[in-house]
């Protein structure tokens, strides 16, 4: 890509954070994927970069445009329509159009890239992501762990029964596609966004990851002493018993 101009690059960001802002602006009712979110996820963006060291140009225009497809999948939903709306896809989608007022300035590579990134964020890791798709996957996960991975689990799963005793953690993690409202509870949540941790490939992100699961383990700590539930029963869970392997300090506190 050839080098653009600060200027620019501050021009076509400033850009995509308005056009972004304006479509979610109408009503922001997005049960964990509304503007606060991308927020987040944009600010996550910068911190990864500023850790690694690489530009966040890209990274930003990609984290601005990486959920607009869920205003589609959630007017569908409100709908009662039935056909299938792929956030990710629909969002991909839109990225050529967003970005062809700065067609001539980003060229067609830097758009196709962009787009890429935003089709495959929600989708498993692979050794062929681009370093702009690494990035955004890492920036969007964070957002699911620590204090704000809770409130959103709250958010969008209030249907889900709250917890099962005598052990609310459970003893497995269940994949997301398995998941529904018959089988799971919300407690099952916070340690599919600990098992997220093990998914990040930036030392970045994974470093901000620990202080976010610190807290995780504190509220889930916390959360079986109030129901007077063995403490055993969190720290045996697979999933903590796996952080604890990776990642020790995070126990000390």
């Amino acid at each position: 890509m050839t080098e653009i101009p600060q200027l620019e690059k501050d021009a076509i960001v400033s850009y995509v954070k308005n056009k972004t802002e304006s479509d979610f602006a109408p009503a922001n009712v997005y049960p964990a994927h509304g503007i606060d979110h991308i927020r987040r996820v944009v600010y996550n963006s910068t911190a990864i970069c500023t850790g690694e060291g690489t530009d966040p140009f890209l990274p930003t225009v990609a984290a601005w445009l990486h959920d607009n497809g869920r205003i589609a999948e959630w007017q569908a939903k409100l709908a009662g329509r039935k056909d299938r709306i792929f956030h990710a896809e629909v969002s991909a989608a839109e990225v050529p159009f967003t970005l062809s007022p700065y067609q001539d300035i980003l060229g067609e590579e830097a758009i196709a890239n962009v787009q890429q990134a935003v089709a495959l964020h929600s989708m498993p890791n692979s050794v062929d992501d681009s370093p702009l798709t690494v990035t955004l996957k890492d920036a969007d996960r964070l957002d699911g762990m620590g204090a704000i991975g809770i409130m959103r689990t709250f958010t969008d799963r209030h249907s889900f029964p709250s917890y099962n005793l005598p052990n609310p953690y459970g003893s497995v993690v269940r994949p997301l596609r398995e998941i529904n409202e018959s089988n799971t509870t919300l407690m099952e949540f916070p340690f599919l966004n600990i098992e997220w941790y093990f998914m990040l490939r930036s030392e970045t992100a994974k470093r901000i990851a620990e202080r976010k699961l610190e807290h995780t383990y504190q509220y889930l700590r916390m959360f079986g002493e109030e129901l007077g539930v063995d403490q055993a029963y969190l720290d045996n869970h697979p999933m903590v018993q796996k952080l604890r392997s990776a990642a020790p300090h995070i126990f000390e506190s």
